[in-house]
């Protein structure tokens, strides 16, 4: 499992170059589709989104063309989503039909007024990720107040069969959808019965004893377990953020830092010290907080043109030593591991592989550098000393 491979990792069993391109690349969800895109209105103009096809599947669905749809918010896109993801693509092969992933931003929770949870994954991104693991047509409906109130069978009727002729649906077993939740598995089969579609209710995915969900993620995050939560994941967990000028300590120690402004909403593993990833340059390899790509060249590079992935020594968390009294002022600083260039003002991603250390205050500067060298020494020798090309 991918938690222990990382929890194995070291200087004396470092990862190899190859293996740590992989990993940053499932980690960012590189392989997004450069495919188009087309605006839809449905139910009355309640209903508005975008449905996404990828450059391998060319043509949008037609409403007359037999389709599997696979309904949910997928956040993390963990094993459980995959799980379920996998099922409607292996229904849709069995019909003869496509597969139509039907998701939403922002996260339903949020509107409805649910617990304000962290995402996993940035909502308005989340359609790349789906593509990036080979679905090819997803339909990104912007859930709103209005929407929240239809009905599940208009829902169904006048938005779900306003994309295309629907033969089965697929969700999770403990789905509801609609006004007040009222279509569950059991109310959608009843009315596919009528309609003529088929509907299939997916059991949660286990992992160690336990379901594999987003808040079970969330809580490992919390704790500093990276590890664990990429098991759950099938890959590192990530964020992106515009590199802003710093305290500058870093810079005074002899290496060079980002100080990264991380895109609001996502989750951050708990305070402490972590090995990693970030990844600068052109390419889908990073993306703005919004999920378009960004463009450009970073000096330093190992691909003129490409990105570049640099071990990296992960500070999340105010540290106590320079700022006594504001520990509960969270930031994310990077220690990149030879890069060379200016990163102010670009836009990177950072992955998180390995727990480190938790922050601590220090009793002098020549204690605090000792232990960050220490940091910065293990990271470039079990990650590598020099930048990955993506």
């Amino acid at each position: 499992m991918l938690g222990d491979e990382l929890l194995a990792l070291s200087p004396a069993s470092p990862i190899d170059a190859g293996r740590a391109a992989a990993l940053v690349r499932d980690a960012l969800g590189v392989g997004g589709s450069d495919g188009t895109s087309r605006d839809v209105s449905l139910a009355g103009g309640v209903a508005q989104g975008t449905v996404h096809i990828s450059a391998a599947t060319g043509a949008f669905p037609a409403l007359d063309e037999p389709a599997v749809m696979a309904i949910g918010a997928f956040d993390g896109l963990h094993l459980g989503h995959q799980a379920l993801l996998d099922r409607a693509e292996a229904e849709a092969v069995a019909r003869g039909c496509r597969l139509v992933v039907v998701t939403f931003s922002p996260d339903p929770a949020a509107v409805l007024g649910g617990p304000a949870n962290m995402d996993l994954i940035p909502a308005q991104a989340r359609w790349r990720r789906i593509q990036a693991a080979g679905h090819a047509c997803v339909c990104v409906l912007r859930f709103t107040p209005e929407l929240a109130r239809l009905t599940y069978e208009r829902f169904v009727r006048e938005v779900l069969l306003g994309i295309a002729r629907v033969q089965a649906i697929v969700v999770g077993e403990d789905f509801r959808l609609g006004a007040r939740g009222a279509g569950d598995v059991r109310a959608l089969a009843e009315l596919g019965g009528s309609l003529g579609f088929g509907v299939i209710g997916v059991g949660l995915s286990r992992a160690g004893g336990a379901p594999v969900t987003a808040t079970r993620i969330r809580g490992l995050l919390a704790e500093g377990k990276v590890e664990e939560a990429a098991g759950l994941l099938t890959r590192p967990h990530s964020v992106t953020g515009r590199v802003a000028h710093g305290r500058g300590e870093g810079t005074a120690f002899g290496f060079p830092t980002a100080n990264v402004e991380v895109e609001g909403g996502v989750e951050l593993p708990a305070e402490g010290v972590y090995a990693g990833y970030v990844t600068v340059g052109a390419g889908r390899a990073v993306e703005s907080p919004d999920g378009a790509p960004v463009d450009g060249n970073e000096s330093g590079g190992a691909g003129e043109g490409r990105p570049v992935a640099y071990a990296a020594a992960i500070n999340v968390g105010r540290p106590p030593t320079f700022e006594p009294g504001q520990e509960g002022a969270r930031f994310l600083e990077a220690t990149l591991i030879g890069f060379e260039g200016d990163l102010y003002g670009r836009t990177v991603g950072v992955c998180f592989l390995r727990w480190l250390r938790a922050s601590r205050p220090f009793d002098s500067l020549a204690e605090l550098e000792r232990t960050v060298l220490a940091n910065v020494d293990w990271t470039a020798k079990a990650l590598g000393e020099r930048g990955v090309s993506l």
